[in-house]
């Protein structure tokens, strides 16, 4: 069994062994090359020293990695091989300087369950999946009174990342990333569109902005607190899924966090979505 680093020819097979992984457990594999692909390409993210392959003779059997969030990825089915790359990524997150990681976990995923009791993660999250078909009707989007909404532009990137932050200040866990690694992971993704980043501003500031990627997921909504309950979230809701529909796409997806403390996940509910899945998030101190 050889432990090496990824190389860029192995991402596809990444890609495979991650699907299978997520649909022996969920039923569902999903499309990862663009994802892989995207966290490789990150400006913080080191391809040589930030992943670990176990190649069995040719054979893929194991992947990790460590991402600029502070969060690591293991997918296999062998808990001591688990534990062997996992390793060698600590000691590389030691180095990096990092203080804690993250680790997502999936229902159905033994290996994965086994791994954060053993090595002592702590439960921090549990996050929703949720969908919504397009084939239902979606009520216009209806903005507050002296509330104009526009599209992404460059520039708005430092007043956007400010709100998304401000928006996660409940998550101890939420990583803010220096301005320019951000707005390149931003405008560096395949599935970004300025026409599906809108933002809602109020005499010149900007109190709300829905972030979707092309594939029809809402990556990111937030609202201040003084513009909650009154319908901007639901009217940036509604104005991406009526764009989704005209693209025409069938159905758009998300994922909230149980513990929102903003009525988040209530918010999507009354929009049509519903739940699909559900992962949970482990924190370990270094």
């Amino acid at each position: 069994m050889e432990l090496r680093a990824a190389r860029p020819d192995d991402l596809e097979r990444i890609a495979d062994l991650v699907a299978t992984r997520n649909r022996r457990a969920t039923g569902i594999g999903g499309q990862w090359a663009a994802f892989l692909r995207r966290s490789w390409e990150s400006p913080a993210f080191e391809l040589e020293r930030d992943t670990v392959l176990a190649d069995a003779a040719g054979v893929l059997v194991g992947y990790g990695a460590l991402t600029p969030a502070h969060d690591v990825a293991l997918v296999t089915g062998d808990p001591a091989l688990a534990d062997r790359m996992f390793a060698r990524l600590a000691a590389r997150a030691r180095e990096r300087g990092d203080a804690h990681l993250g680790l997502t976990t999936i229902p159905g995923d033994a290996t994965l369950e086994g791994f954060v009791a053993r090595h002592g993660f702590r439960l921090q999250h549990e996050t929703i999946a949720m969908g919504r078909a397009l084939s239902t009707p979606i009520p216009p989007s209806e903005w507050p009174d002296g509330v104009v909404v526009r599209t992404f532009e460059p520039a708005d990137a430092p007043t956007v990342q400010a709100l998304l932050a401000g928006a996660y200040a409940w998550d101890a866990s939420y990583v803010v990333r220096p301005l320019e690694e951000w707005t390149s992971w931003l405008l560096g993704d395949e599935e970004y569109d300025p026409s599906l980043v809108w933002l809602a501003e109020r005499d010149g500031a900007l109190v709300g902005c829905a972030l979707h990627w092309t594939s029809g997921w809402l990556k990111d909504l937030a609202v201040v607190e003084a513009e909650r309950g009154r319908g901007l979230g639901a009217a940036l809701v509604h104005e991406g899924l009526t764009e989704f529909k005209r693209r025409g796409l069938t159905r758009v997806g998300l994922k909230v966090d149980v513990a929102n403390p903003t009525g988040a996940q209530r918010l999507y509910e009354r929009c049509g979505f519903v739940e699909e899945a559900r992962e949970r998030q482990w924190l370990l101190t270094l």
